[in-house]
């Protein structure tokens, strides 16, 4: 990864690049649907397991009674989720594709 440096001293990256997967993600609060963004390569777990805390979903729609409009973006708290499955993972379930 190339970093460059301002001259006002501060860094630049490469932009990273990510594969935007639609989730179901159940937390202690409620549930929500929104888009998450894998590294390439990496599995869901690897991206939880190794991230920094934090998961970012783009494009939520809360999933409850009542729930607020859907947002753009959050940075969930990687403590507060208690389940999350990948919309493309229960697609294949219901219609028995491998």
């Amino acid at each position: 990864m190339t970093v460059q440096l301002d001259r006002k001293g501060k860094f630049f990256t490469e932009i990273v690049k990510k594969n935007p997967i639609r989730a179901v993600i159940q937390t202690s609060n409620g549930r929500i649907e929104g888009t998450i963004h894998l590294h390439p390569g990496h599995r869901l777990l690897d991206d939880l397991d190794h991230g920094s805390g934090f998961l970012a979903v783009t494009e939520i729609e809360f999933l409850q009674p009542g729930a607020t409009d859907p947002v753009d973006f959050i940075a969930l708290n990687l403590e507060h989720i208690i389940w999350i499955q990948p919309l493309e993972e229960r697609t294949r379930q219901l219609h028995g594709d491998d």
